[in-house]
């Protein structure tokens, strides 16, 4: 076959029913990831996806996308094609999220993103002074900035670390020990027209 891709993997699914629904009606989303990616998805047996591409990380861009997108399979039990979409821009955005991403915390030990989304955060993170997260509970939004603020602590980066949990109560851990500061931060539009304060 003359144009046969040199690179193969195999994504078992639980069941056919989750291969339709990640593929798409007509196989629209894996599509779409195909040619996101440079990547060829043929379903094979029903709970098979068979991932093929010109290069090795084609197909790892693939697999992962699919893997994203059966995370959100079992939180919603559905697909978007605005999902697909994010996933995919996600996954372009967040290549070298695991070596160059890595946090120092506590005694020399290391944390990592383990999704693009989080990848892509903390790189947010690294890049802008100020960040603001929403998101569902339980997906890392605190761990990760905490993680972050330590690091940088620790690195000598800052001096002292500002917490917020609730607006109008702040706490400020430094050399000093912990000051409780009662006040009301507000974002400054102007900032955020300036590109200081990334929502991610």
């Amino acid at each position: 076959m003359a144009d046969a891709l040199p690179f193969h993997k195999n994504l078992t699914v639980e069941s056919r029913d989750e291969a339709v629904m990640l593929c798409g009606v007509r196989d629209q989303y894996a599509k779409t990831i195909s040619e996101a990616f440079g990547s060829r998805v043929v379903t094979r047996g029903g709970d098979v996806l068979a991932l093929s591409g010109k290069s090795e990380e084609s197909v790892t861009q693939t697999e992962r996308a699919f893997e994203q997108l059966r995370l959100i399979v079992r939180k919603h039990n559905r697909i978007t094609p605005d999902d697909v979409r994010t996933v995919i821009e996600v996954i372009k955005a967040g290549e070298n999220r695991t070596g160059s991403l890595a946090l120092q915390t506590d005694g020399g030990k290391y944390m990592r993103p383990r999704t693009d989304g989080q990848g892509r955060y903390v790189q947010a993170m690294k890049s802008n002074d100020v960040v603001v997260c929403v998101g569902p509970a339980g997906t890392g939004k605190t761990y990760l900035a905490v993680g972050w603020a330590v690091s940088l602590l620790r690195s000598g980066a800052v001096k002292k670390l500002v917490l917020n949990n609730d607006f109008g109560k702040i706490t400020i851990i430094g050399e000093a020990g912990r000051t409780k500061v009662d006040m009301k931060p507000t974002l400054n539009s102007a900032d955020a027209a300036a590109g200081n304060i990334l929502v991610a």
